[in-house]
């Protein structure tokens, strides 16, 4: 595993981690990073695993409840929280799991509404937002207080599958070769950005006030640049 500094360019080597699946979610949390799931040998796997910056090792912690691929991991309160994905027979989830790193246990809380895979997962304004997946519009947001689901408005594409999602300016963003949008909370609607030239599988970044464009694969659909 490589620490890259996106203003320098530098970078720094860890520890690698110890998987050979991939489609694994991933998310940070109290300098440590935090994976979950993937895909190993056509099989989904419910193993869960810790990097420590501090002491630079990978730890194994509990297994989730429920093996799963392709889904979405983001934290929330000092909790992590893992949405859908797919299970070993391929079939897309809906449910949702919650993990203590202080008692080292995933616990489920309410399933979403919608079936997701290859999703993306937000933490905003004390909820968590999972946004669109293979063929869907629609998003929803978790009120962990409450414990309940609801639909907010859908993006403009059902495209988004295995791109990117940031909190950036107290704004939701996400990327992908199909669409560049940005979600308002205060009057609830996405807004298409004008688009420019990235591969399938970018994410976003948002780190000292900029909102940064990483990785991504062969580019398929090309506008103009946003500045």
């Amino acid at each position: 595993m490589k620490m890259i500094d996106p203003f320098t360019g530098k970078t720094n080597s860890s520890k690698p981690i110890k998987r050979k699946d991939n489609w694994y979610c991933k998310t940070a949390y109290d300098k440590k990073i935090y994976v979950a799931g993937g895909d190993r040998e056509l099989h989904a796997t419910n193993r869960a695993q810790m990097f420590d910056f501090n002491t630079n090792t990978w730890k194994e912690i509990a297994p989730m409840n429920t093996p799963r691929f392709r889904a979405a991991l983001t934290t929330l309160l000092g909790f992590l929280y893992v949405t859908g994905g797919r299970n070993y027979s391929g079939n897309i989830l809906n449910s949702t799991e919650k993990y203590s790193p202080i008692t080292n246990t995933w616990s489920f809380v309410k399933p979403m509404n919608t079936y997701r895979s290859a999703h993306e997962s937000v933490a905003f304004n004390g909820s968590i937002y999972v946004i669109a997946g293979e063929a869907l519009k629609s998003v929803e947001r978790y009120d962990p207080q409450k414990d309940t689901w609801s639909y907010v408005a859908p993006v403009h594409s059902n495209q988004y599958a295995h791109f990117g999602s940031a909190v950036f300016r107290n704004k939701i963003y996400i990327l992908s070769d199909w669409g560049f949008e940005v979600y308002h909370p205060e009057n609830n609607t996405w807004q298409k950005l004008p688009q420019f030239g990235v591969g399938g599988g970018t994410k976003l970044v948002s780190m000292n006030d900029r909102l940064l464009a990483v990785g991504g694969g062969q580019v398929e659909h090309w506008g103009t640049a946003s500045k």
